[in-house]
């Protein structure tokens, strides 16, 4: 079981750099398989569909995010140096090679992602 666990967040790691990389409709599950060595069947097995693989991304990144905003509150810091702290994430996000923002582009396209994960009943992640 924690062997499925491991392989399921890191499928989950490879996916989140890749979209970042290129893009949500610039990878495939055959590049996961790839990266870690195991057959497509094992992405299908913990993802049936990139809707749900996209959704698990969405989800981990809303966590990481209020878990860096909770901080941020439980830290009693001013308006200003909030900001600061806010743009200084935002400048290691930028410093980080060529990888494109997952908010941004995921709001890009998310036209085309609420169709597909109205039928998953996930939309509200985009709103």
């Amino acid at each position: 079981m924690a062997d499925q666990r491991h392989t399921k967040k890191q499928i989950l790691d490879i996916a989140e750099n890749l979209l970042r990389d290129r893009g949500y409709n610039g990878f495939s599950y055959k590049d996961i398989s790839s990266s870690l060595g195991i057959r497509n069947a094992s992405v299908h097995y913990h993802y049936p569909t990139k809707t749900d693989l996209g959704v698990a991304i969405i989800r981990r990144a809303t966590h990481r995010f209020e878990n860096w905003a909770q901080s941020l509150v439980s830290r009693d810091l001013g308006c200003s140096e909030k900001l600061e702290e806010f743009c200084l994430t935002f400048r290691k996000f930028v410093d980080r090679q060529q990888q494109i923002c997952l908010g941004g582009h995921l709001k890009r396209i998310s036209r085309q992602f609420r169709w597909r994960c109205r039928k998953k009943h996930a939309n509200s992640f985009l709103s």
